[in-house]
């Protein structure tokens, strides 16, 4: 949000790069699919037309292929509220001069919207609403989380860089790694509503800290080349960065197709060649449509700008 001037034309320009980043390749997969592997499913179903240009899809009604689109309404709805609340924030970043009180208050906003998501939660818990389409797909359910990133980055601008350090680090990778088998095992036990409920908090806490020590690392701001790439291997994380989306929408599809044709001798062989074989087959598909959005981006400035 920063980059942009938050006046009319700013926003403007805000709103028609998220579209361009995240509703053109989801418009576009959709379309494939639906010309593909399903051309009667919109016949069958109009008001899936309406429901994913009102930003209202929830998963229904959908096929294999396209049924996890249903985030893309929910991320559209959160950045179209994006400025607003940043223009709150940013108020704030103003009206306070000291380094050291910001951080404070970023810190304070940080844990009372993090714990408000989880009173939320629990509150609709105790309703007995629909898990799904009352609180994991709404945009204003998911509010707490996209807040407490936009504060993240204010407060990240303005710690010590002290953080940065190798022992905290350590101590970062030991939390998380913890935290991820934590949330394994209660999942595994069967624990969802735990898991549904009360752990989207935690995850606020937890990712905040490793974002603090993380987030200052100077290599992070130097353009990707083969140099850099040479010094640090994981760096390729960067690249494979900007086909993350593609990869979202692409290996539900690839994964229920390839299926049935992996075979193996235990559970745990067929799930790894699953894993492979996806991951192999998803890039050229996910460098495809980043290519194609690139060019409509590429037209799109320059019909603007003419």
């Amino acid at each position: 949000m920063k980059k942009y001037q938050m006046n009319f034309k700013g926003i403007c320009s805000y709103y028609w790069g998220r579209f361009f980043k995240v509703a053109l390749p989801t418009l576009i997969y959709i379309y494939m699919c639906c010309v593909l592997i399903q051309p009667d499913f919109i016949k069958n179903n109009p008001i899936f037309i309406s429901k994913i240009l009102t930003l209202s899809y929830d998963g229904n009604p959908s096929f294999d292929a396209i049924g996890s689109t249903w985030y893309v309404s929910t991320l559209m709805g959160l950045y179209l509220v994006a400025p607003f609340l940043f223009l709150c924030l940013q108020f704030l970043a103003d009206k306070i001069k000291e380094y050291k009180y910001k951080n404070l208050l970023w810190i304070i906003l940080l844990i009372i919207i993090a714990s408000l998501g989880l009173i939320a939660r629990l509150y609709l818990l105790n309703q007995g609403v629909d898990w799904s389409s009352r609180v994991y797909v709404p945009f204003y359910m998911n509010l707490d989380i996209f807040i407490c990133g936009m504060l993240l980055n204010f407060l990240c601008d303005t710690v010590s860089n002290k953080l940065n350090n190798i022992p905290n680090k350590i101590f970062c990778v030991i939390l998380i790694l913890c935290f991820v088998i934590f949330n394994t095992y209660i999942y595994y036990i069967g624990k969802i509503i735990f898991y549904q409920y009360i752990l989207p908090s935690f995850y606020i806490i937890f990712f905040s800290i490793y974002m603090l020590v993380f987030e200052k690392n100077p290599q992070k701001c130097t353009p990707l080349t083969f140099q850099t790439l040479r010094r640090n291997p994981l760096r390729i994380i960067d690249w494979f960065s900007s086909l993350s989306f593609g990869f979202y929408l692409f290996h539900s599809l690839i994964l229920n197709r390839i299926y049935t044709l992996v075979e193996g001798a235990s559970p745990l062989r067929i799930h790894l060649k699953l894993l492979f074989y996806g991951f192999i087959l998803t890039i050229p598909f996910s460098y495809l449509i980043r290519l194609i959005v690139n060019e409509c981006a590429i037209v799109s400035k320059k019909f603007f700008s003419s």
